[in-house]
Formats: structure tokens, C-alpha cells, sequence
């Protein structure tokens, strides 16, 4: 709707927004630049936030995966229809495992860059 179709007094509405990567904030591939634009706080803090989340996450998922290996030999007789050393298996448990915990960093830094936010607002 251009401005001549518009009754006067109405802003302009804009389109949905869209969780997209940033183009200009290229840090972890635009994904924290474009969060940030979508929540619309400080990519800074999110980046902080999700790194120390991701790094966590990564070591967990090492630790884990070399603990359910060595750990093969003592499940192998309570496992039905699979080997204990199933590929397919772990790829789906690390995936769904990081996938939640990336949501678990996600919500914290959004809430955490709207605290911010109110603060330097109050100052």
C-alpha cells in the first residue's frame, strides 16, 4: 500500500518479520546477527550468550558420545534390533540433544538482551 492509497493518519504497516542470517553481521555465519535483528537487541549479547552456550554444548556432546561408546559393551544386552554401535543412532540422539540445547541458550539470550535493554533505558 503506497502512500497516496493509504487514508491519512494510518502508519504503514510492515510485512511479517523473518528469522533470517545477517548479511552484514557475518560472525557463526550470520545466525547470531540474525537473531539479533529479529528480537531486536544487541547482536553482542547474543553472541556472548550463545557462544558460551555452543562451547558447553560442543563438550557435552564429545564427552557423551566417547562415554556411550566405551559404554557399548555393558547396554549390548538390553538393546533389541540394534547395534550398539548403530551410526544412525547416535547422529539422531547428538542432533536432537543439540537442537534443544541450542533452543535452551536461544530463549535466555533473547530475554536477557531485553534486560539489558530496560536497564540502559532506566539509566
Amino acid at each position: 500500500m503506497s502512500m497516496a492509497d493509504r487514508p491519512a493518519g494510518q502508519p504503514e504497516r510492515p510485512g511479517p518479520r523473518r528469522l533470517t542470517r545477517s548479511r552484514t553481521d557475518r560472525v557463526i555465519a550470520g545466525v547470531c546477527g540474525g537473531f539479533a535483528a529479529y528480537s531486536g537487541i544487541d547482536a553482542n549479547i547474543v553472541r556472548l550468550v550463545m557462544g558460551h552456550g555452543l562451547r558447553s554444548i560442543g563438550i557435552g556432546l564429545v564427552a557423551g558420545i566417547a562415554m556411550a561408546v566405551a559404554a557399548t559393551r555393558l547396554l549390548a544386552s538390553l538393546l533389541f534390533n540394534v547395534a550398539p554401535t548403530d551410526v544412525a543412532t547416535f547422529i539422531q540422539v547428538a542432533g536432537l540433544v543439540s537442537a534443544v540445547s541450542v533452543l535452551a541458550c536461544a530463549v535466555p539470550a533473547a530475554r536477557l538482551g531485553g534486560l539489558v535493554a530496560i536497564v540502559l533505558k532506566s539509566e
